[in-house]
């Protein structure tokens, strides 16, 4: 497996984010996805995140386990064009062999995920 370019890792501690929920500081909702296509849990968390992005939320996904398998995915692109922030779990993308193209998908690893559960205001989780 190739070696990841630096540029796409999320880096400990790089994750920030602003203080209180205003309008110009929505509500913060993570979508972790650990399940692989076809379960219906990759459908119910798909139709989350998109809803969280209807409402106007900031929106991260988090892509875990067999979730990785979904990073080059139109349906995890979508989301990120339209202004899903979306990390993927550098560990699982190399136990699986995965390797991620899309420039919209960041690698990062457990320490990221933990500050983004720290830092979200509402969490929704698809195993």
């Amino acid at each position: 497996m190739p070696g990841w370019p630096v540029s796409r890792t999320a880096a400990w501690g790089s994750i920030r984010f602003p203080d209180g929920i205003t309008q110009q500081n929505p509500v913060r909702t993570l979508v972790l996805i650990a399940a692989a296509p076809p379960q219906v849990a990759v459908t119910d968390a798909m139709s989350c995140a998109e809803a969280a992005l209807a409402r106007g939320d900031s929106t991260y996904l988090y892509l875990y386990d067999e979730g990785v398998l979904l990073a080059d995915s139109v349906a995890v692109q979508s989301l990120a064009n339209r202004g899903a922030h979306v990390y993927a779990c550098f560990e699982s993308s190399r136990r699986r062999r995965v390797e991620i193209r899309s420039e919209r998908v960041l690698l990062s690893g457990l320490v990221s995920l933990a500050g983004l559960i720290e830092g979200c205001d509402r969490l929704e989780a698809f195993t």
